[in-house]
């Protein structure tokens, strides 16, 4: 009867064994599957025990992975933008540039202009002034 007693308690045991090593794979499956989707196992806002991970499942991987491809090539095209603005900056610096010799050179031909100008009119003068002086000599007198 004792053999017949170890024997039950034996097979009892296995089965206990046995249910609880189920459980634990089965237990294990799920917090498989949940941490896929979930991995705040705690609940407490921290992912075993370290705060400010988280955890996405695939779709939101392939969301997050499109929506980085897009904002690179987002990124891409404003450096693009940002080249192109820097090269038609520089263009309009040396067209200022020009623009600017080009108004000192008409400024210093105005200048020399007026000084030429100035300059006729005193000899203008002095011809008048000598004209009189002729037409004086004449003897219309």
């Amino acid at each position: 009867m004792g053999l017949c007693n170890a024997r039950q308690k034996l097979i009892f045991s296995g089965i206990v064994a046995l249910a609880f090593s189920l459980s634990l794979a089965s237990a294990s499956a799920a917090e498989d599957s949940d941490f896929a989707v979930e991995c705040d196992l705690d609940k407490n806002g921290k992912i075993n025990g370290y705060a400010e991970v988280v955890c996405v499942d695939d779709k939101e991987i392939e969301a997050i992975e499109r929506e980085t491809e897009a904002n690179r090539r987002e990124t891409e095209a404003i450096e693009r933008r940002i080249e192109a603005n820097r090269r038609e900056t520089e263009a309009n610096r040396r067209e200022t540039e020009a623009n600017w010799r080009e108004t000192e050179a008409n400024r210093r031909e105005t200048e020399a202009n007026r000084r030429e100008a100035e300059r006729l009119e005193r000899e203008n003068e002095k011809l008048e002034e000598m004209i009189r002086i002729l037409g004086g000599e004449t003897g219309d007198d």
